[in-house]
């Protein structure tokens, strides 16, 4: 099939444990680590799923308190939109 392979992508690689994130302009992102996902949506609202034992995100863990120290640390990890890498160019007309 042609296309791009995602399998190994050129360029280094990141070190072990580092986090996927995934944002948009509007200041609504994912980190998703080995075990959690931590997600924060524009108007505030955030959701934590620990995926080691929930892996299909069904049960939003922000508010239980024993996810609230990592919950707080995940927080600080967070970039800001311009330490994040800046988006390709769309190939779409009407964006």
């Amino acid at each position: 099939m042609p296309g791009v392979s995602t399998i190994h992508p050129p360029g280094p690689l990141a070190p072990a444990g580092s986090p996927s994130i995934t944002a948009n302009k509007q200041d609504c992102f994912s980190l998703r680590f080995e075990r959690y996902r931590y997600i924060r949506y524009q108007d505030g609202q955030e959701e934590f799923y620990d995926t080691s034992r929930d892996p299909h995100e069904w049960t939003n863990q922000f508010a239980n308190p024993i996810f609230a120290e990592t919950i707080k640390g995940l927080r600080a990890t967070v970039p800001s939109l311009a330490d994040m890498a800046t988006p390709l160019p769309s190939r779409l007309k009407n964006e």
